[in-house]
């Protein structure tokens, strides 16, 4: 899929591109490890975007496939997205979620008047 098409909808949202959130020394944070429970591979990962409204959101990741399992979630945070998620009076919400080989497409509604901090975090069976 690329930002141009728009096979079976007219909708031709804001397209953004955002990167995981890595932690100091480079690597993925410590929440990115394997879960035995479900396929070998399985992960979270999460990213941030400030800002409001109907977006397309290009979630890159070398781990997801266009066949993985791909769960989306998204809060408001204040000061970090580690530290202090919440609930808040925006309403947010993913309204689709498309797996590709090296990333993720999540369409996001954010109903607030102006841009506030969201966390976007994926769950990943690949």
């Amino acid at each position: 899929m690329t930002s141009k098409q728009t096979a079976g909808s007219a909708l031709t949202p804001q397209v953004i591109e955002l990167q995981p959130v890595q932690g100091p020394s480079g690597k993925p944070p410590a929440h990115h490890e394997e879960s035995k429970a479900l396929g070998i591979g399985s992960f979270s990962t999460t990213y941030q975007w400030r800002g409001n409204g109907s977006v397309l959101l290009n979630l890159r990741s070398g781990w997801i496939w266009a066949g993985s399992r791909v769960v989306a979630s998204v809060s408001e945070y204040n000061t970090g997205w580690n530290v202090d998620r919440f609930i808040g009076a925006a309403s947010m919400q993913v309204l689709n979620v498309s797996p590709y080989n090296g990333g993720c497409w999540v369409w996001l509604s954010v109903n607030w008047g102006g841009p506030i901090n969201n966390c976007i975090t994926l769950f990943v069976d690949p």
